[in-house]
């Protein structure tokens, strides 16, 4: 029995016997969102392995970047809409990178989306004092 079942279990007990026609309808349809969100968790796009080594880490997450990056174009470059910083919950405007396959690519503050950051780069060549030019592409404030 997975831990799943064993909570859903618990609940039923909870419950007792007198559980509502409602009361055990509601169980099901939790127990059928729980199911489908372990069976989507399972089929994750990769796996992360309980103790990674710093080595491993990088591998794997360069492997990432290099199925989703490698190879694409900018096809446009544009600030982020309203309507897409509503959808976040942002309140400040990043870059977006459009690429030739519709994937879109803006800067996060976090790791966790929690809101829009500006993005860093360097030139290849160098300006006319011989040093390399910083490129900053700004957050804007809506």
């Amino acid at each position: 029995m997975t831990d799943l079942d064993q909570e859903l279990s618990a609940l039923e007990d909870s419950l007792g016997g007198g559980a509502s026609d409602t009361d055990a309808q509601a169980i099901e349809a939790i127990a059928m969102a729980a199911k489908k969100a372990q069976e989507e968790y399972e089929e994750a796009p990769f796996e992360v392995p309980k103790q990674e080594t710093s080595a491993q880490q990088t591998k794997r997450w360069t492997k990432y970047a290099k199925e989703h990056l490698k190879g694409r174009t900018i096809k446009d470059v544009r600030y982020m809409t309203p309507s897409e910083l509503s959808d976040l919950g942002w309140y400040s405007r990043p870059i977006v990178l459009v690429l030739d396959n519709g994937t879109l690519l803006y800067p996060s503050q976090d790791d966790e989306g929690n809101g829009a950051g500006s993005l860093f780069g360097n030139t290849d060549g160098r300006n006319t004092s011989g040093i390399t030019d910083a490129l900053t592409f700004p957050v804007l404030r809506r």
